[in-house]
């Protein structure tokens, strides 16, 4: 699936005349430009699509088609390497973010059905992105909260404003600064 012809010729014609049974044996090597017995080796090639291939080579090819992970594989796959790389880096700690195997699970059945771990892991990866900047955020917004309420308790100290008065103040002022409020 990844042959193409490019400027330096058809690697699927290199291919063809390698694996023809009456060429092989007297196969010249044009790069040392000395003759190579190929008739008794045994070539393995991989490919992920095998529609691409042309005619003529996959005759001269016997395909053995292997299966990707099973669920149980991936999920053991995402528990112990997946996940722990992505807390990794995004600084997150175990404390803050828990990977049920139900989730796990059903985002391989629903998410992820390629027989490796590729979109897997990307889809890991946007979760914990996703749990640090909610993190964030809640750390962003717990310090706006404790700031009017300690500004409150300092003025209702002092006797100069009331601190109902002030906490709504506080909200005005939140909002002022760019931080929105959802419904």
């Amino acid at each position: 699936d990844k042959i193409g012809q490019g400027m330096r010729g058809d690697p699927s014609s290199a291919l063809l005349e390698v694996l023809d049974p009456s060429q092989n044996a007297s196969f010249v090597d044009h790069y040392l430009d000395i003759p190579v017995d190929l008739s008794r080796v045994l070539f393995i090639c991989t490919a992920n699509i095998t529609d691409t291939i042309p005619g003529p080579l996959a005759d001269r090819m016997e395909f053995i088609r292997l299966s990707g992970y099973i669920m149980q594989e991936k999920v053991q796959i995402a528990k112990s390497y997946l996940a722990p790389n992505a807390l990794k880096e995004t600084g997150l700690s175990e404390d803050d973010i828990v990977l049920e195997d139900s989730s796990i699970e059903s985002l391989i059945r629903w998410y992820c059905r390629e027989a490796g771990v590729r979109n897997l892991q990307k889809h890991i990866n946007q979760i914990y992105r996703k749990a640090a900047l909610n993190l964030v955020r809640a750390d962003a917004d717990a310090d706006a909260d404790t700031d009017t309420i300690i500004d409150a308790a300092a003025e209702k100290k002092e006797g100069a404003v009331d601190a109902d008065k002030k906490q709504e103040e506080g909200k005005e002022n939140k909002q002022k600064k760019g931080l929105g409020e959802t419904l």
